[in-house]
C-alpha cells in the first residue's frame, strides 16, 4: 500500500463486499454501520500532506554539497594514507 487512503478504500470495498455477500458476522462488537460511516468520513477528510517542495530542494541541495565534500575529504585522507 502506498499510503493510508488506499487502506481505506480498500477496506471499504472489502467491508461492503462481505455485507452484499452475507459474510458479515455481528457479534455486538462491531456495528457495520458504524464502521462504514467512520470509514467514509475518513475518506471524506482531505490529503492532510502538503509538502513544501522548495524547502525540501534546499535540503537536497545540501546533502549532495555535503556528499561531494566528505568524498574530497576521504580521498584526502586516502593520499595521506598512502
Amino acid at each position: 500500500m502506498n499510503n493510508d487512503r488506499e487502506l481505506l478504500k480498500l477496506s471499504l470495498d472489502v467491508m461492503l463486499a462481505a455485507i452484499k455477500a452475507g459474510d458479515w458476522k455481528v457479534d455486538g462488537a462491531c456495528d457495520p454501520d458504524y464502521v462504514l460511516k467512520a470509514l467514509r468520513a475518513r475518506l471524506a477528510q482531505p490529503n492532510e500532506f502538503n509538502p513544501n517542495w522548495d524547502a525540501m530542494a534546499v535540503i537536497v541541495e545540501e546533502q549532495q554539497r555535503m556528499a561531494k565534500r566528505i568524498a574530497e575529504l576521504e580521498a584526502q585522507l586516502e593520499e595521506k594514507n598512502t
